[in-house]
């Protein structure tokens, strides 16, 4: 497709892809699947396709409203409303084995160590994909248990 077409498809504002974005913005801090927002908008009483919502999904990702998460290679794929690109553009995820909860985590320690990693490797760097940035652990209520 040419950049064109896809600014094209990006400026499109559907009712479908509408329906997402405050499927996704009703709880900004959530992760969520494509099949949970199928089921979610079917609940509501405004389904949507899934491949409607996965091309959807796509254009949202592509302008930065929408940001993809890999929690686990065994998983599918999960995506998260973005407010504010900037604020929300270096946090990284912590997710409890027992229960599955995932919990942001910000810290600016970890991205100078990833800036690190970067720069220690020659000559191209190494660069490390936030959005595949996982800390698997127990979370406070299964450790509590």
């Amino acid at each position: 497709m040419t950049d064109a077409g896809k600014q094209k498809r990006a400026c499109r504002n559907t009712r479908q892809k509408k329906l997402i974005l405050d499927c996704l913005a009703s709880d900004a801090g959530r992760h969520f699947t494509a099949d949970e927002i199928v089921d979610i908008l079917k609940s509501r009483r405004t389904p949507v396709a899934k491949s409607t919502v996965y091309r959807s999904l796509a254009v949202l990702e592509e302008s930065g409203e929408v940001r993809k998460y890999f929690l686990s290679e065994f998983n599918s794929a999960c995506y998260q409303f973005v407010a504010d690109a900037k604020t929300c553009a270096e946090h990284y995820h912590l997710m409890c084995v027992l229960c599955g909860k995932v919990v942001h985590f910000e810290s600016a320690e970890l991205g100078r160590a990833f800036q690190e990693i970067k720069s220690a490797q020659k000559p191209g760097g190494f660069f490390v994909d936030g959005r595949r940035t996982v800390f698997y652990g127990q979370c406070g209520e299964c450790s509590a248990k």
